[in-house]
């Protein structure tokens, strides 16, 4: 681990016409490196990903168009023709060496893990048919059907020795979801274990055996949240902490489960006298992570 924090600017000239940009901060917090490229399209990247042999940019067709904004339209709207634009690099090469993948049908959110095997980069998100992001129109001005907005877990893998820029995909059966996460001490390495909100709860993947287990939540869960048992635990040994709001009973709760047995009842659960808004992206850092 190098202790880099790897990171990426969209629209970053202000033209907002694909202009993107790679940046790389050193363990000292020293921004060292910074290029430019462009995307094929001005569309919405609001995730990436970063395997230790390759980094992913992932461009969504929701789209920006000057003249709609000027008009006072949307910011973003869908376009149905355009695929998603997913962009791949050597990471030890530069922005310079991007390949470009079009994968059609595949709206992605947020991204749980990548790892690059051989020629193979795979690349695990959240995948919808159509607009993940529904509250934005099409660029027609049509809402998106509910079923092409619902994303579901997938597994996409790029093989970089195929000349053809093909895409296979392949999804968890059952796992509609969203905010995945995983042992993070596993990230950018080929792993089992990952975790999402679902509709009705929080959701255990596998990936050895591409299924789901549940446990389900009478409230409203937010994202999970692992905290590993140790720092030599095994991966997936550790707990779920989720935040549930109880709409009825007007509070919300953080639930610890036990990440091994995730259908088992709660190991603690800690009432909040109030309902949480709706937060995005935490994670934990051990005691011993911190500062002195």
């Amino acid at each position: 681990v190098t202790g880099e924090w790897w990171s990426f600017g969209l629209f970053c000239d202000g033209r907002m016409d694909g202009d993107m940009m790679l940046q790389v901060i050193d363990k000292q917090g020293k921004l060292y490196r910074q290029e430019r490229f462009q995307s094929p399209f001005p569309g919405l990247s609001h995730d990436f990903a970063v395997t230790r042999e390759h980094v992913i940019f992932a461009v969504m067709p929701l789209t920006v168009d000057q003249q709609r904004i000027q008009q006072g339209g949307d910011f973003y709207r869908f376009d149905p023709d355009l695929p998603s634009a997913w962009g791949i690099m050597p990471r030890a090469g530069s922005t310079q060496d991007i390949r470009w993948f079009r994968v059609p049908n595949c709206f992605s959110g947020h991204i749980m893990n990548a790892y690059t095997e051989g020629n193979l980069v795979h690349v695990d998100a959240t995948i919808s048919r159509g607009n993940g992001f529904r509250f934005y129109p099409d660029i027609h001005g049509h809402p998106t059907p509910a079923q092409d907005g619902k994303p579901t877990i997938t597994r996409l893998t790029f093989d970089l020795s195929d000349p053809q820029d093909n895409c296979r995909l392949t999804p968890v059966a059952g796992a509609v979801g969203e905010m995945p996460r995983l042992d993070e001490r596993y990230a950018m390495s080929a792993y089992r274990w990952g975790y999402i909100k679902t509709p009705t709860g929080v959701g255990r993947i596998d990936w050895k055996h591409f299924k789901i287990d549940q446990h389900p939540v009478a409230g409203s869960t937010q994202e999970p949240v692992f905290v590993p048992r140790s720092a030599d635990a095994p991966e997936g040994s550790g707990y779920l902490l989720c935040v549930a709001n109880m709409t009825e009973a007007r509070h919300a709760v953080l639930l610890v489960l036990d990440a091994e047995d995730i259908q088992a009842a709660p190991t603690a659960i800690v009432k909040l006298p109030f309902l949480l808004p709706g937060a995005f992206h935490g994670m934990f850092v051990p005691q011993a992570d911190l500062p002195a």
